[in-house]
């Protein structure tokens, strides 16, 4: 995985754009390409979306203690 050790599948993530470090949704973590060049994240409103990890990173949603 290309991604930071923490996040593996089914994971709570958020993506940030690398350009406007922004928030672009949040969701799931589904699915990797084996290449590392791209991800799938379930969206919060229930659309599997495709994310270039060129222009998008993911970080992990905290889970309050």
């Amino acid at each position: 995985m290309m991604f930071s050790p923490e996040i593996s599948l089914g994971d709570l993530v958020y993506v940030m754009a690398y350009y406007r470090d922004e928030i672009v949704c949040n969701g799931i973590f589904i699915d990797e390409c084996k290449y590392g060049t791209h991800c799938k994240i379930l969206t919060n409103d229930g659309e599997i979306r495709e994310f270039d990890t060129v222009y998008y990173y993911l970080e992990t949603l905290k889970k309050d203690d």
